[in-house]
């Protein structure tokens, strides 16, 4: 999977606790959606949750804040 590929807007972070902060490893992306208007699906969720989890981490902490 390459992350161009996803339409960064499209992602829906779950998993979000103060009590997580700073590392936010609860945290995960329930949804996104490729460039192309198409959702990922579950298969594909897990794969980008495992591949690019420091992205996810990322804005996790930005939501918090």
């Amino acid at each position: 999977m390459n992350i161009k590929d996803i339409n960064l807007k499209t992602i829906k972070i779950e998993g979000i606790s103060k009590r997580d902060y700073p590392d936010c490893v609860d945290s995960y992306c329930a949804y996104a959606e490729y460039k192309s208007g198409i959702p990922l699906n579950d298969i594909d969720l897990d794969i980008f949750n495992d591949q690019f989890s420091d992205v996810v981490q990322e804005m996790a902490r930005e939501e918090i804040f």
